[in-house]
């Protein structure tokens, strides 16, 4: 299927008309004056700041067929190829076509790994013909990847201090968004989650969504498709661990690199789940910010309680629940007989697992190749040393919800 770079049934937001409808909004104008007088600057410097912003936020999409050609090919055998499956519940997405007639698309992913605004973007396109516009931080906004990145139709937020003319661009931006009907995509706790587990849903961008809705295209109804991604392994798991523990942002090129020098990444699971029609949360009685909050408490229920089961996770699960010091070491009988107990459990209650039961020396190999701790299967041991306890608990921190 030839890639099509279509982000909108209605037409579609470039840089430039963006930028011209933004400066010559009245109402943007007036709040930008409104906001150079609180800063005491001039109406000429706060408008060369807002340009300035624009240019930073902006996506700016190709429609290059070389260069669609070439992303897909990178992403289909640079990234996917990595992995033994990539399991995609694809008859979803065929659905999303006749919605889209009435309603705007909203795709709001949990974030594990640089590689899911990658993945997930790739089976949309590839699937219902639809390019997303994708919000992304601006950790990725470096040279070359800013610029591949915008072309795809990335555009940026910072993550550091903003200042009131930043956050005023950023708005009005995320209103043309909704006033051209582009099929959106954001992660909903923003960054990549540090800990393994989820992230509270940030809710500025959900603000912005719904005062766009409100001022360009209130009869159309916005629905959030909520979706779970989940790996066997995530190659910067180390690294966000340390950023956890440190405060300490690493380079993204460090994350990046990690895949690079990896072949086998095992399986990758990617659901789709039901839509959230922001009709059916917004009520005359609740302001807006109850509104959007519960709204992200509904998505991020979904994502949660959708979250496929990988091998890895229960393997680390278990682990964490049976060593106490570490470092440990724990026979490989002690080790299954509990596992098999977390199985039936999650049987029961009908989670998505993809785990086999007669595979569980394979899952102890394939997590001790990846360092997450060591297996000796000739002596029936599972050792963890000290250093490791943080690897397992990010494992583990995917599932830790369905046990209570």
């Amino acid at each position: 299927m030839a890639t099509r770079i279509i982000r909108s049934l209605k037409s579609d937001l470039s840089y430039e008309l963006a930028k011209n409808e933004i400066f010559s909004d009245e109402e943007f104008l007036s709040e930008l004056e409104e906001t150079a007088k609180k800063k005491s600057i001039s109406k000429d410097t706060a408008l060369a700041q807002a340009n300035l912003y624009f240019g930073k936020i902006a996506a700016k999409i190709t429609k290059s067929s070389i260069f669609w050609a070439l992303s897909k090919f990178t992403v289909k055998n640079k990234i996917i190829a990595k992995f033994d499956n990539i399991y995609v519940n694809k008859e979803y997405l065929k659905k999303l076509p006749d919605l889209m007639k009435d309603n705007i698309i909203t795709f709001v992913p949990n974030h594990k790994s640089v590689f899911d605004f990658m993945l997930i973007p790739y089976y949309i396109v590839t699937e219902i013909g639809f390019m997303p516009i994708i919000l992304a931080a601006d950790v990725f906004d470096k040279f070359p990847l800013g610029i591949i990145f915008r072309k795809m139709g990335a555009y940026f937020i910072c993550r550091g201090d903003k200042d009131e003319i930043y956050n005023l661009v950023f708005k009005h931006y995320v209103m043309r968004i909704v006033r051209y009907e582009l099929i959106h995509f954001f992660f909903i706790e923003g960054g990549r989650n540090k800990s393994g587990g989820y992230s509270e849903p940030k809710t500025g961008l959900l603000h912005y969504i719904l005062q766009g809705r409100k001022r360009f295209n209130d009869k159309k109804d916005i629905i959030f498709i909520p979706v779970s991604i989940s790996y066997d392994y995530v190659a910067e798991s180390k690294i966000v661990i340390k950023e956890n523990l440190t405060g300490q942002r690493k380079n993204i090129f460090r994350s990046i690199a990690k895949y690079g020098s990896r072949r086998n990444m095992g399986n990758c699971y990617l659901r789709f789940n039901e839509p959230i029609k922001l009709s059916s949360v917004q009520k005359s009685s609740l302001s807006e910010a109850d509104t959007v909050n519960a709204l992200a408490g509904q998505i991020m229920s979904s994502i949660k309680n959708n979250i496929a089961i990988s091998p890895i996770m229960l393997v680390c699960y278990t682990l964490n629940s049976i060593i106490k010091d570490v470092p440990a070491e724990i026979t490989f009988d002690e080790f299954f007989d509990k596992y098999n107990e977390f199985l039936a459990y999650l049987k029961k209650v009908q989670k998505d697992t993809y785990i086999h039961p007669d595979k569980i020396r394979e899952y102890l190999q394939f997590s001790s190749d990846f360092g997450i701790f060591e297996y000796d299967n000739s002596a029936g041991k599972i050792s963890v040393p000290s250093e490791n306890k943080p690897l397992i608990e990010y494992y583990s921190n995917g599932i830790a919800h369905f046990f209570g």
